[in-house]
């Protein structure tokens, strides 16, 4: 199980992926990116970068019913970054 996201896959028999990448995202913004050429999960990608920053997370959650909390603790050292999550 993972948060919801949105997975493009490209594939080209022909050298002109990264033509074709650039128009894409002209369309939906760069800002949207999360990985290219990548195979971490959201989850992996928000904890490392936690990590790495020296930030911390509180949540509060509802209809995930504490989903966002559990997919980060699957991670080592998440107790460094999640100061609490609860679920109302």
């Amino acid at each position: 199980v993972y948060f919801p996201l949105i997975e493009i896959t490209l594939k080209s028999s022909k050298d002109d992926l990264s033509l074709i990448a650039e128009k894409l995202f002209e369309k939906i913004g760069k800002k949207h990116l999360i990985s290219i050429g990548q195979t971490k999960s959201l989850a992996q990608i928000v904890h490392e970068l936690l990590i790495n920053s020296q930030k911390t997370l509180a949540l509060a959650e509802s209809c995930t019913g504490g989903l966002v909390a559990k997919l980060l603790t699957d991670f080592p050292g998440s107790s460094e970054y999640l100061l609490g999550s609860l679920v109302t």
